[in-house]
């Protein structure tokens, strides 16, 4: 099993204005097919308040940088990773949104990368 990094994500605006910003790549070995993204939850809101409604993430990944085929909601509000199974060889691309118990995304996380060999 290997572990990537995404960052958190604060909550703000309408899932419409979610965007894919570029990121630093984090390097992860081989997963056997499985891939466990790890993530610092957000404590704020783009606007510096304090985030007290967090309802869960939205994991997005692809095998294109800032190319994501797959969504895959998490509503755990508590939850710091999430293993990715049944993942052919080669590179996924994956990034996170917060999702707010109004329904609201932030802005993506800065991308990360991991290898299934």
């Amino acid at each position: 099993m290997a572990l990537i990094a995404v960052a958190g994500a604060a909550c703000s605006g309408p899932h419409s204005a979610v965007q894919r910003p570029s990121g630093n790549p984090a390097a992860a070995s081989p997963g056997g097919g499985r891939l466990t993204v790890t993530w610092t939850p957000p404590t704020s809101n783009t606007d510096g308040t304090p985030l007290k409604n967090l309802a869960g993430y939205t994991l997005l990944y692809g095998t294109a940088p800032k190319t994501y085929s797959t969504a895959i909601s998490i509503d755990d509000p508590k939850a710091t990773r999430y293993a990715v199974g049944g993942l052919s060889p080669g590179t996924y691309y994956f990034a996170l949104a917060a999702i707010n118990s109004t329904g609201r995304h932030s802005v993506l996380s800065a991308e990360a990368s991991g290898k299934v060999n």
